[in-house]
Formats: structure tokens, sequence, C-alpha cells
């Protein structure tokens, strides 16, 4: 069938070859022929004796005779040659492809023989897999839409007769097997139907019938909302444009503020109708002679009801130490900034601003327990005591080995197993290889004015580590809300 094509394009272009060969030698028979009618030639320059006349082939001598039937003989001549040149060719192409048949067929049977697998065959047997699988799974799907069509003319025929009352007479197909079921039981299944058995029975049916209704209407009620597109949600509202202030968030954040307080003033009301309740201690004989009798004045002011009660020594004060160099993302120039406000400042900056740099910082802060802590920044440790020591809540680290030098204390992991070590970078500077061999806390902000909210996350991790920290190895640090005045 593939070569029928090519057969007939072969068949065209002999054809074509043949006419014009045809052509061609009318062509020259005809010039021929003129040529020796021609009367140009001058008498004294023909042959005295008449010339040999040559032997004429067949077409010469037809078109010689007769021009017309020369020309039609000659031209039936050479379409019979054609013909049989042509038929030769075919004879010969069909030859061909039968021997390509033939020796395909010999090697599938070769094939077959020997248990290899022909691709063709199997590819064919893939298709009509394919083929096969694809109208069976056309069958199911239209056999579920048509099952599903009746399961719900079924339940609108039950819903439409649970709306029409309990006495309307509705038949369900999709209660028939169920109802057949109940009359096949036993004998008295007719009874059971009629009596109010069997009005409960049909009526749990019907119900049973509207349920898939129900369901249909629910995917379509999905499928809806699924095509539908959200306007806003909580992350659209924040990113929302012109927008400066959360009322519902700051409203949360004044009341729970509120609530605390109120919790701290009962608490302080009770520990002084506590210190109140208390007798007071009874005065000795010489301070009771030496108290002014009423109506005379003192000269000695009382003290003020302030001052700590007598033999009640002062919170100590927790102290981080923090690196001395200028090249430090944090030190003394921008440590209040970063602590008090949350934001970072470039120490660079602030010295050619023209600020100065404080020799130490004194701050407070409250914990998210409501525990508080006072403390005292400095970048110069060595001048510290034993007992001060003893009170280093925090140590910020650079990076550099030399910052300890002096300190009392053997290696790094001996500062950091009894003092908690901080180490703060800015996101495009390259890790420090010694700080993380440390057993310090590393953290990383960016330093661009757009993401300061990366920098109050920062501290807020900041103070939470130092919180733990205190709890567990410096809990006399930490003033519980019961000790705040």
């Amino acid at each position: 069938g593939q070569l029928k094509p090519v057969m007939y394009m072969g068949r065209s272009l002999v054809l074509v070859s043949a006419t014009s060969a045809v052509v061609l030698a009318l062509f020259i028979s005809e010039r021929r022929r003129r040529r020796r009618v021609s009367p140009s030639a001058p008498p004294s320059s023909l042959p005295s004796s008449p010339p040999s006349t040559p032997k004429a082939s067949a077409s010469e001598a037809a078109t010689s005779l007769d021009p017309k039937t020369g020309y039609r003989q000659l031209v039936h001549t050479l379409r019979e040659q054609n013909k049989s040149v042509v038929r030769d060719w075919e004879a010969r192409e069909w030859a061909k492809a039968k021997a390509k048949v033939q020796e395909r067929v010999a090697r599938a049977e070769r094939m077959e023989a020997e248990g290899i697998p022909d691709p063709v065959r199997e590819k064919s047997k893939a298709l009509l897999a394919a083929r096969k699988a694809r109208e069976e799974a056309a069958a199911a799907v239209a056999k579920a839409a048509a099952e599903k069509e009746r399961e719900e003319a079924a339940g609108k025929a039950a819903l439409a007769a649970l709306l029409a009352g309990p006495h309307a007479q509705v038949a369900v197909e999709a209660d028939g097997g169920a109802d057949a079921a109940d009359g096949d039981g036993g004998g008295g299944g007719g009874a059971e139907a009629a009596g109010p058995d069997g009005k409960k029975k049909k009526s749990k049916n019907m119900m049973g019938a509207a349920k898939a209704y129900i369901k249909a209407d629910r995917a379509a009620t999905a499928a809806i909302l699924k095509r539908e597109k959200t306007l806003r949600d909580r992350r659209a509202i924040l990113c929302a444009p012109g927008v400066s202030s959360f009322q519902s968030v700051t409203h949360i954040l004044e009341a729970f503020k509120a609530q605390q307080k109120a919790l701290e003033r009962e608490e302080q009301k009770a520990r002084r109708d506590r210190s109140a309740a208390k007798p007071p201690p009874q005065p000795s004989s010489s301070s009771a002679s030496s108290r002014p009798r009423a109506g005379s004045s003192s000269s000695k002011a009382a003290p003020p009801a302030s001052a700590p009660p007598a033999g009640k020594a002062p919170k100590p004060v927790a102290t981080i130490v923090v690196p001395a160099a200028i090249t430090s993302a944090v030190n003394l120039w921008n440590v209040s900034q970063l602590l008090r406000e949350k934001r970072w400042i470039s120490p660079v900056e602030l010295k050619q601003s023209g600020a100065a740099k404080p020799a130490e910082i004194k701050l407070e802060h409250c914990f998210e327990d409501g525990s508080r802590a006072r403390f005292l920044v400095i970048e110069n440790a060595n001048k510290l005591s034993e007992a001060e020591w003893r009170n280093v809540a925090c140590v910020i680290v650079q990076g550099a080995a030399w910052q300890f030098k002096g300190w009392p204390f053997k290696s790094e992991a001996d500062l950091f197993t009894k003092v908690l070590g901080v180490h703060m970078r800015t996101r495009d500077e390259t890790p420090n290889q010694l700080v993380k061999s440390w057993n310090v806390e590393k953290y990383a902000f960016s330093k661009e004015k757009v993401n300061q909210h990366d920098v109050a996350v920062t501290v807020s991790s900041f103070w939470q580590a130092v919180h733990k920290s205190m709890t567990v190895q410096k809990p006399h640090l930490l003033m519980k809300p019961h000790q705040l005045s």
C-alpha cells in the first residue's frame, strides 16, 4: 500500500519522458524531410549521377509516404514501447516489495521462535490496550454520571415528599430495593408497612434518599467557592498601602497592659496590708526616753516613706560587657539605641556625627514574666572585682580572643560556661570562624532602614536569652513582681 504513490509517480515521469521523446523525434524527422526537398542548392552542385538513397527507417519511410499515417504509427509504436517499459518497472518494484514483506515476515517468525518480542506488535498491543482502557474509563464515567443523576432525582422526589406532608404518596426509586427486601423478609411484612413502624421506616428511607441531593448540592457549593477569589486576608491587611496603625492589635495590647498594671496594683496593696497588720516592734527604754513629748517638736526630720527599710540591702545591678572596638556591630556608641529603642545605628556614623561616647550606660528591663532587672553596660572589664564578676550577666563578643585578655577565666570555654556569650553581626558581614567554635548565642540582623523590624526581633531574642541565663545561673540579679516596691 505504501508503494502505490511511488509507482504512480514513476509512471507519470515515464509517460512525460516518452512524450518528450516522441515530440523530439517528430521535430528531427521534419527537419530532415525539409532539407531533402529544399530547392536552395544550385544545379551545378548537383551530382551527375543520382545518389544512392540510404535505407530509411520505418518511421522515415512512413513519413515520406504518408505524413499523417506515419506520425500515427510512430506514436502508437512509442506508446506501446513505453507501456512495456512501465510494466517491466512495475513488475520489478512489486518483486522488491514482495521480497521485503517476505523478509519481514521471516524475521518476525524467527524472533517469535527465539522468544524476542516484536516492537511493532508490542506497540500495537499497547495502543489497543490504551484504547480499551479509555473506552472503559469513559463507560465508567458515564455510568457514574447516570447513577448520580438517578440519586439526585430520587433525592428531589424524597424531598418533595417530605415537604408535601406525611400523607403524600410519592414513589421513590432509590428505596424500591429496600422496600422489596423488607417485604420478602417474612409473612408479616405487609402488616409492618401498614403500621406505624412501616411509616417510620419509609420516612427514614426518604431522608436517606434526600441526603444524596444535599450532598450533591454541597459539592456544587464547594466548586463555586473554589472558583472564588479571596480579595483580603490577614497578610493583605498587613501589606495594605496607607495603613500606619493597627487599632485592633493596639486595643488588645493596651487591654493586656491595663490588666497587668491592675494585677501589680492589687499585689502591692496586699503587700502593704500585710505589712500594716504586723505589730510594731516595742521600743526600748532609751528610745522611749528620747521620744519627744506630745506638743513638742523634734529637731530631726522623720525619714522619708520611700526609704528602704533598715537591714535590707538593695538589689545588685547586672553587668553587660560590650566590645571596645568601633568596628564592632555593638558597642557603647549604639548599645543604648539598640537595647532601649530597638534601633541599630552604625557606630561609625554616630562618631562622625559628633556624638559623645558614654563611659557607661544604665538601663532597666522588664521581662515577659513580670520580673525586672537593672543593668550596667561597660566595655572595660579588667577593673571589675571578684564580687562584681559574679554579677556579670552577659558578654557581647566581637570575635577576637584578645577581648578576654586579663579576665579571671582559664579559657573561653570556662567563660561561656559561667556567663552568657552573645555575638551580633549584620547580615552582610562574613561569619567569624572563631565564634563558630564558642558556646555563644549568634544573631544576625539587617542594617537597612527598611528592615528595622529585623533588629527588633533580634533584640527580643537577646532579652529572652538573657532572662533564661539569669534565671538558671544568676537568679539573685532578678527582681520578682512581689519584690518590686
